[in-house]
């Protein structure tokens, strides 16, 4: 087998192990990927660096950013070094790199690097529909992340659109754009609106082939939110929080950034069911995870040591919705 061949068995693998979110598996055979990167001569430039894109964006959702941050580096630089800087490849490795900025709270950053690939994707390369609808929908979940709502409702309604005319009403996309759009409705006071989609978005996910149990976790969590914020079928929230807990903790880990922010939810919904005892616990191991994450002083951290302190102060109000503030980390 030629390096070639080689190359490309294990790039399909790698992909495969990762569709699956066989996390672990997809890193192991990333392993050889990377050895076979090191001659960059023997690999097309634009497969490399989709491949450490692609792994970038995974150590992302692992929560391992300084790796993620060296994977996605060194991709641009490949694309850089061969001139291959209006390409799909370029603009998806800008999108991605963007996505751990956000999550790392680098949103200055982030946003000047998904209008890069928005102007990119809308001018050099075409108006590749399915591509732009990507970057409206990473944009507007970052503007979400921020609280700029009334700036993410048109990106992701727009995204929404081009995705519904691309692959169509069903498909798993569209159910993305609709579970991000969730917390947009909800800000907007538009709740049986965030229900809908949220419970559409669960629906489409769950009849869809292949493994999207992280995005199925996903959509309980904005339906959970949801209702918790309608005051209605709190038990049945409760349940699904814990159920999507599950998942991400199997999927990603225990120490998982996404773990902590589905526990802060949780947290919040015991506190408003007369059972602080188990939400100041959930705070707890959640501003644990945060604290080997994040530097110190991380609005994530500090987010949720206030909410432990006004647990604990018992100086809290009625209205849990303006008390406990939400990290945002999709």
């Amino acid at each position: 087998m030629s390096r070639t061949q080689e190359w490309e068995t294990l790039l399909i693998e790698f992909r495969v192990r990762n569709a699956r979110n066989q996390f672990a598996l997809a890193v192991q055979v990333a392993q050889d990927l990377l050895a076979l990167c090191e001659s960059e001569s023997e690999v097309d430039p634009d497969s490399a660096a989709a491949f450490l894109s692609e792994l970038g964006d995974l150590r992302r959702r692992l929560g391992e950013y300084d790796e993620a941050d060296s994977n996605h580096k060194r991709a641009l630089d490949i694309l850089d070094k061969s001139g291959r800087t209006d390409t799909v490849t370029y603009a998806t490795c800008i999108s991605n790199l963007a996505g751990l900025r956000k999550d790392q709270h680098k949103y200055q950053e982030a946003g000047q690097l998904y209008t890069h690939a928005l102007l990119l994707c809308e001018g050099q390369l075409g108006e590749d529909e399915a591509i732009i609808a990507d970057v409206l929908n990473n944009l507007g979940v970052l503007y979400s992340a921020q609280s700029r709502f009334a700036e993410a409702a048109p990106l992701l309604e727009r995204s929404r659109s081009l995705r519904e005319r691309v692959h169509g009403c069903d498909n798993i996309h569209v159910a993305q754009t609709l579970a991000n759009l969730a917390p947009v409705y909800r800000s907007q006071e538009r709740l049986a609106e965030a229900e809908q989609i949220s419970l559409r978005a669960l629906d489409i996910f769950g009849r869809a082939s292949g493994s999207f149990d992280l995005e199925i976790a996903h959509c309980l969590v904005e339906i959970a939110e949801t209702w918790r914020q309608q005051r209605k079928r709190t038990g049945e929230a409760e349940s699904y929080l814990k159920r999507a807990v599950g998942i991400q903790e199997n999927l990603l880990g225990m120490d998982s950034p996404t773990v902590a922010d589905t526990l802060c939810t949780l947290a919040n919904l015991l506190y408003d069911r007369g059972t602080g005892i188990e939400a100041i616990s959930l705070y707890e191991r959640a501003l644990s995870i945060y604290e080997k994450r994040f530097t110190r002083g991380h609005p994530y951290t500090e987010t949720v040591r206030e909410n432990l302190k006004n647990i604990r102060k018992g100086a809290l109000h009625q209205d849990q919705n303006t008390i406990f503030e939400q990290p945002d980390h999709q």
